[in-house]
């Protein structure tokens, strides 16, 4: 009995005054003993520890059983999948690119840069992704090769970028954002960002 407590509250309080002599780097709960956790789990409870003991540990194994199956369909998934991309060159297939956004309700953005710091970095292509499978990417200030009018592009992409009725997607987005944002272009509404969601 531990003084100021009921048995009832005695039984469920939590122990923290209990030493494991294991790392959290050490910790393998399919290896676990009942010796092991024994400092931790009060035997005092109307259940066997190990009785409790086995059945965390089949439930472990049937978790990890199923996430080695989502990887393995995941990867047959990705396997199959073919990404076609397009370099935008002309102010004919801009033009027709432009058109092919305006039409959507949502689409992904992404801008290549000259640095990893958003605040340093200087915009030198974007890239944009409305349909599985096809990717387009417009060359802005690259030193080598071919590159659209630097201001007349951001100029023409700014409404599509900035309209409300087709929103936004990409990865770490918020990069996008600021990026964009030294250029005049408020970058909205953005939805998504699959950087958060992994």
């Amino acid at each position: 009995q531990i003084k100021g407590l009921t048995k009832k509250e005695a039984l469920i309080r939590l122990r923290n005054d209990s030493v494991m002599e294991l790392t959290i780097n050490e910790i393998n709960v399919a290896a676990l003993t009942t010796k092991q956790v024994s400092g931790i789990v009060d035997p005092s409870g109307s259940a066997n520890i190990e009785t409790q003991l086995n059945n965390f540990k089949q439930v472990v194994r049937n978790i990890q059983e199923r996430i080695n199956i989502i990887d393995e369909l995941l990867y047959e998934e990705i396997k199959k999948e073919k990404t076609e991309y397009h370099l935008i060159e002309s102010e004919k297939d801009f033009n027709k690119l432009l058109l092919a956004l305006s039409g959507k309700d949502a689409i992904a953005v992404d801008t290549e840069t000259d640095s990893l710091s958003e605040i340093d970095a200087n915009l030198v292509g974007i890239s944009f992704l409305y349909k599985k499978g096809l990717g387009y990417y417009l060359p802005l200030a690259h030193k080598s090769g071919p590159n659209l009018d630097f201001k007349k592009t951001l100029d023409t992409l700014k409404p599509i970028l900035e309209n409300p009725n087709i929103r936004k997607v990409g990865h770490n987005i918020k990069f996008d954002y600021v990026v964009l944002k030294k250029y005049g272009i408020t970058l909205g509404p953005i939805i998504f960002d699959t950087m958060i969601a992994a």
